[in-house]
């Protein structure tokens, strides 16, 4: 009786631990390339962004940086660097800032707000230099 007891305890331990293993996320570490569609204030949509991001998070902590590349359609590439956090449930939260000068500090221009699932990202991003809205999503290459 006493093995049986002890068997469902070990059971039970490893059904739990299972399911915390598969509720983590996978982290943000890597190389990210995806695309996104804006809304500028007037109503104008723009499709086809492209985005190329690196993001490397911290260990042991969700704080994470990194730098991207987005590919504007008629208007070309705009480069900058980002940090933010993640928590144990996917849910992402930066600022996305751009460098406007050699010597001068990074300047933080938009909010991201977004979402992990394993290799697929999905994030909202409100750019305070343009007015602009756009989502984003995106995907680790492996």
């Amino acid at each position: 009786m006493k093995i049986l007891t002890t068997v469902r305890g070990l059971l039970l331990l490893a059904v739990f631990s299972a399911t915390a293993a598969l509720a983590a996320p996978n982290g943000l570490n890597g190389d990210w390339n995806g695309s996104a569609e804006a809304i500028y204030p007037n109503g104008d949509c723009v499709a086809g962004l492209l985005f190329d991001g690196t993001i490397n998070q911290e260990p042991g902590s969700g704080l994470f940086y990194g730098n991207f590349t987005y590919t504007v359609p008629g208007i070309g590439q705009i480069s900058g660097v980002f940090t933010g956090y993640v928590d144990n449930g996917g849910k992402v939260s930066g600022l996305l800032s751009v460098v406007m000068g050699e010597s001068e500090p990074p300047m933080a221009v938009a909010t991201v707000e977004g979402k992990l699932k394993g290799n697929k990202l999905v994030a909202v991003t409100r750019d305070f230099s343009d007015g602009t809205t756009s989502i984003l999503t995106a995907y680790r290459m492996r």
